[in-house]
């Protein structure tokens, strides 16, 4: 598989950056866009293509040639998130839903527990712990992700500083721009707020996840006589 060589060389033709700006209702300068583009290249999912290799972001998808070192389209998001929609005001100020910002990274499956009859319920402990062991390796993945996403919002603070340098702007685009910053910031805080508290944790939580691999392989191993028993009465019980 083709892969990018320089990605400060992957600067699109400028028709191809106005046709994105206008497709994607986008106000944001061309030297904003090209960092936002290199940026989803360098950070974001790849996958081919029939002109070549395709790279999903956030904000926009990029489309290179089967070389990856010409910028041949810029596409909405496969799977756009909505800022707007995630930030929400409570009593302490606005506050980001961090499973919906990054439902690729951190999600967890709510699931309705049925209710079980006596042998289930008396086996379930063998599907309790792999769900909870489960639960604490997405953490964990979080939490190796979380520096990546905190550099990631720390690029767009500083393509917003930039563009505030060097605009001329009106009230109108003054006002948008700093809105902008301010949920961008904000994001920013969150992010490092999760990151800090489960770094403070980060000994710990390996420390459990071995307990957990220990009681899993334990579990397996043991029993087998007992429980293929118990297997065998479930459907006389439930006569």
């Amino acid at each position: 598989m083709a892969e990018v060589q320089n990605i400060k060389a992957l600067r699109p033709k400028r028709k191809i950056l106005e046709v994105a700006k206008k497709t994607l209702k986008l106000s944001i300068s061309d030297e904003g866009l090209v960092e936002e583009i290199q940026m989803t290249v360098e950070t974001g999912e790849k996958s081919r293509i029939d002109e070549g290799y395709q790279f999903h972001g956030h904000i926009l998808d990029v489309v290179l040639d089967a070389e990856c070192r010409v910028v041949l389209e810029i596409r909405k998001p496969s799977e756009s998130i909505d800022i707007e929609e995630l930030i929400r005001d409570d009593e302490y100020g606005q506050v980001i839903d961090l499973n919906e910002a990054f439902p690729d990274q951190f999600r967890y499956k709510n699931e309705q527990s049925e209710v079980a009859d006596i042998p289930d319920d008396a086996m379930g402990y063998e599907k309790l712990f792999a769900d909870m062991h489960d639960r604490l390796r997405q953490v964990d993945v979080w939490r190796k992700q979380l520096p990546r996403e905190e550099s990631r919002m720390d690029k767009e603070v500083s393509r917003y500083y930039h563009e505030i340098e060097q605009e001329n702007f009106n009230a109108a685009r003054g006002y948008k721009l700093a809105k902008e910053l301010q949920k961008t910031l904000r994001m920013r805080r969150v992010i490092k707020v999760q990151r800090t508290e489960l770094e403070s944790v980060s000994n710990e939580l390996q420390t459990v996840l071995e307990q957990f691999e220990t009681i899993e392989k334990r579990l397996g191993k043991s029993g087998a006589f007992g429980k293929e028993m118990v297997r065998d009465w479930k459907d006389l019980l439930k006569d």
